[in-house]
């Protein structure tokens, strides 16, 4: 059965606890312990017991026994792209500026993109993540993020890299309500987009790889983490 809902929370870094450094297994701790950045740390904790209390709230189970396998399919680093196995559900993650996100949704791939939008000259990374044929429906720095967001919510949801560029993924111009046209300029995969934001200074989207209608709603995280 497919999908029919996907929820996604944000929140920002001040809503990490001491408290909730509990809910981390020794390997996520040991992983945060690595960031150079304080609030790198706590975006990398936070958006981990995100995941956990959100997948506890659907499963009816404690968050300690909610386990993300975050495994590199290619060098078996704890890196990867976030999994829950036995779970039924799907999760994606993303940070950036002051903002973690959660994306979670039944069945389907799932992938979300955050990014905070700054000033900086955004003419050289045009050639990487737009297509020769979506330069006209870019007018300015705030829709290059919002093309940027939608593509990488997708590649996320592929479970794809980025590395080589996101011009192979084609969406709708940024005026335009959020959708798939074409991935790797062929016939793209069915999916559900939305764009999602934390705030007025940052772009995202969430895209579930679903022919099905998706309700993307979200959800309250200051109660959820109990701030």
């Amino acid at each position: 059965m497919p999908p029919d809902w996907c929820h996604v929370y944000f929140a920002p870094s001040d809503m990490f606890r001491p408290s909730h450094l509990r809910l981390l297994s020794p390997q996520e701790l040991a992983r945060r312990q690595q960031f150079r950045r304080q609030i790198d740390a706590d975006l990398f904790g936070l958006a981990t017991v995100m995941v956990k209390l959100a997948v506890a709230t659907c499963l009816g189970r404690p968050p300690e026994q909610v386990d993300i396998d975050r495994t590199c399919p290619t060098c078996s680093r704890p890196h990867g792209r976030p999994r829950l196995h036995g779970s039924g559900l799907e999760v994606s993650i993303s940070h950036s500026g002051n903002f973690a996100a959660v994306a979670l949704t039944p069945g389907a791939p799932v992938g979300i993109d955050i990014e905070q939008m700054s000033s900086i000259d955004t003419g050289s990374l045009l050639p990487y993540v737009l297509d020769q044929t979506e330069l006209d429906g870019v007018r300015d720095a705030n829709d290059f993020y919002v093309s940027w967001t939608r593509k990488e919510s997708i590649a996320k949801a592929l479970g794809r890299g980025v590395m080589n560029g996101l011009n192979d993924i084609v969406v709708t111009a940024p005026s335009e309500a959020p959708r798939l046209l074409a991935l790797d300029f062929a016939a793209p995969p069915a999916a559900r987009m939305r764009d999602v934001a934390p705030a007025a200074d940052y772009a995202g989207a969430v895209t579930v790889l679903t022919s099905g209608d998706v309700t993307v709603d979200v959800r309250d995280e200051a109660g959820m983490l109990g701030t």
